[in-house]
């Protein structure tokens, strides 16, 4: 006959096993979730590497889910950070993809587009493949004042980098946009004033009649008082190029 001590050792020992038993059953069952780990930033994408890192992000800033267009604009503009993979992307087709992407509902995805416009326009390569493909009418609904400021410094940044080239200079002012930057510096605020001003200022060297007709010269002379010295600098150098003209 089993002693009730020999009872007890016996049920502690299967209590023992059984809870053992449970734990590896729960370990095999487990299922692994399809939610991404915490603390992740899920724009950060995987970058394919080589001859097939671009063809990748073009085919993704395609995408129609908006997470997988900003992982892709996002990875791009890292990767053109790059000299070497500038003319990589304009063969690929990737300015036509980023002037489609300047009309996204998403901001981030419009952000970063233009932040790419401005890595692609430091480039002489990039200025004249953007001037191609007639980038500028694409820029133009982005200088908006209801769009956020970001947007509107970047896009005038590029819009300056594509001044510097004489062509550059000219396609801006075919396009209408002397008239357009007058009343930007009017309203800016002075961070994007200064870009603004410098991008008149090369279009000036180009052609004057635009500026005079659309009131820069009276523009420029308040400026003159401008409690910011760059902005004061920037307005002199815009008068001493129309006046060049009238005399």
């Amino acid at each position: 006959m089993i002693s009730w001590s020999e009872r007890y050792w016996i049920l502690n020992v299967l209590s023992f096993h059984h809870g053992f038993i449970w734990q590896i059953m729960k370990m095999a069952l487990a299922r692994i979730s399809l939610n991404p780990p915490p603390h992740i930033d899920p724009t950060r994408a995987t970058l394919a590497y080589g001859r097939l890192a671009i063809k990748r992000i073009n085919r993704e800033l395609k995408d129609i889910d908006i997470l997988t267009r900003q992982c892709a604009v996002k990875a791009l503009s890292d990767y053109l950070h790059d000299p070497e993979h500038i003319a990589e992307a304009i063969y690929e087709g990737v300015i036509c993809s980023l002037s489609f992407l300047l009309k996204d509902p998403d901001v981030p995805c419009r952000a970063y587009t233009t932040e790419c416009f401005v890595i692609i326009c430091q480039h002489a390569i990039g200025r004249t493949a953007a001037l191609t493909h007639n980038v500028l009418e694409s820029f133009k609904p982005l200088t908006d004042f209801s769009q956020p400021d970001v947007i509107r410094l970047n896009i005038h940044k590029a819009i300056e980098l594509l001044a510097t080239n004489l062509s550059g200079a000219e396609a801006i002012i075919k396009a209408e946009y002397i008239d357009l930057l007058v009343k930007c510096v009017e309203k800016e605020m002075n961070e994007i004033k200064i870009i603004v001003l410098d991008t008149l200022y090369h279009c000036f060297s180009f052609d004057t009649d635009e500026g005079l007709n659309s009131g820069g010269i009276l523009l420029f002379t308040k400026l003159l008082s401008h409690s910011n010295s760059e902005i004061r600098t920037r307005a002199a150098q815009n008068i001493l190029r129309l006046w060049w003209v009238l005399y």
